[in-house]
């Protein structure tokens, strides 16, 4: 049996090393070094729990929320990867959690307390663990879609995507972007097991200028091994593209569909692994034809009949230089796509990048409360998001319906690349 050795630091604090795993921890241990009693694994099983739940209470506090009921259990499992070492897997109960706090409380579990505490190499995943069964959270779900909110559950951490990579029913996608060379960023490296998507080739019909028909959708996931009852994690080269998946495969019925928080870039910037070697590709399975999702849409003639009403918030997600007509294409890219520059009249500025944090991750939700109103966007008033191309409104879209629970918000897919070649609409300058 492995002993773990110990030496008192200051007080209860001690400084425990086993192996290639360091550690502190608060429990009392009597001095002598390896005659203390205590393996390897359980003193590091206990500093784990004790450093998460103190991460735990404080996140908790400073949302002005109790940690009363708080539990979290620390094991070693199998590694997802491979590895010859276990994974660390952190589970949390909290009574009456909201599934929108869920990802919220996986990063805290590991941010205060866990990571800088355990030597580099150990693979930490986390778990929140629901409150409510399988059919109460599908129940749910159904509930929320008959009034036009989303699962607020969709956005993931690397925690829990490390956690559960390895479940039948998982496929994970990276969506790569729009240029020639799109996926060499997949092949250069992207998280284990992901198949690679180009948007235009699998969540759009050329031919006919729209998403596919409910019959092509079909084909196409089952094509992919997607099933009907299928958990699907999308993540982008650039974010947009990943969130744009997820919306349009919400849009056209799939309903479990989450989007990896941060995306690749989050991923490797907490040191978890990245592969070059290409998946096998999928089984055929069969893929039952669904009805597109009302209420997550809305055409130009109605965009045109909303500003005459004049009773919706208008958002527009790009660049702050294509907000002040200076441009027509996306930073960074070919100044095209349209005849005109400038904006809807009365649109607010939201770039999407305003969203998202240092790790491409979305910000909290109080912040993101905060900056929108800010902007002038309120719940109250229904919400209308474009950008050049849609993809980055999805994001702006994401974070008002998944992340504060903005009821009704509708993405105007046709953007700026029709707006701004259309004769006789109103421009803002």
């Amino acid at each position: 049996m492995t002993r773990v050795s110990v030496r008192r630091l200051e007080g209860r604090k001690l400084l425990c090393t086993a192996g290639r795993h360091s550690f502190f921890t608060d429990r009392k241990v009597e001095d002598g070094g390896a005659d203390s009693g205590c393996t390897s694994g359980e003193l590091l099983l206990l500093a784990i729990g004790s450093c998460a739940t103190g991460s735990l209470r404080t996140f908790l506090h400073g949302r002005g929320l109790g940690s009363d009921g708080l539990a979290v259990e620390v094991s070693l499992q199998p590694s997802p990867t491979g590895r010859d070492r276990d994974m660390i897997l952190i589970e949390v109960a909290l009574p009456g959690i909201r599934s929108c706090d869920r990802a919220a409380l996986e990063a805290a579990a590991i941010s205060g307390g866990v990571v800088s505490r355990v030597a580099l190499g150990s693979e930490i995943a986390v778990r929140v663990l629901p409150e409510s069964d399988e059919r109460d959270e599908r129940m749910e779900g159904e509930d929320m879609a008959e009034t036009g909110a989303q699962d607020v559950s969709s956005l993931v951490s690397p925690a829990w995507l490390e956690a559960h990579r390895g479940d039948p029913d998982l496929r994970l996608i990276e969506i790569a972007g729009l240029r020639q060379d799109d996926m060499q960023a997949y092949k250069a490296g992207h998280v284990p097991s992901a198949i690679c998507w180009r948007w235009k080739e699998m969540l759009w019909d050329s031919r006919m200028r729209d998403f596919p028909t409910p019959e092509e959708f079909a084909r196409r996931m089952g094509e992919a091994g997607i099933g009907n009852d299928s958990t699907v994690v999308v993540y982008g080269e650039d974010v947009q593209f990943g969130i744009y998946a997820w919306w349009v495969l919400r849009y056209c019925g799939h309903r479990n569909v989450k989007v990896l928080d941060g995306a690749r870039y989050r991923w490797a910037a907490e040191g978890r692994p990245l592969e070059t070697a290409f998946p096998p590709p999928p089984a055929p399975v069969a893929y039952r034809p669904v009805e597109r999702v009302p209420g997550m849409r809305i055409l130009r003639d109605e965009v045109l009949a909303a500003l005459a009403e004049g009773t919706s918030t208008i958002v527009d997600a790009r660049s702050p230089e294509e907000y002040r007509g200076e441009r027509v294409g996306g930073p960074g890219g070919p100044d095209t796509g349209a005849v005109r520059p400038g904006r809807i009249p009365g649109a607010r500025h939201v770039f999407y990048q305003s969203l998202l944090d240092g790790n491409k991750a979305f910000r909290p939700a109080s912040e993101l409360r905060d900056l929108l109103a800010g902007e002038g966007v309120s719940p109250d008033r229904p919400v209308i998001a474009y950008c050049r191309m849609s993809h980055r409104a999805t994001v702006a879209y994401f974070a008002l319906t998944q992340l504060l629970g903005f009821e009704d918000v509708r993405v105007y897919d046709g953007s700026w690349t029709e707006w701004g070649n259309l004769v006789g609409v109103p421009i803002e300058r």
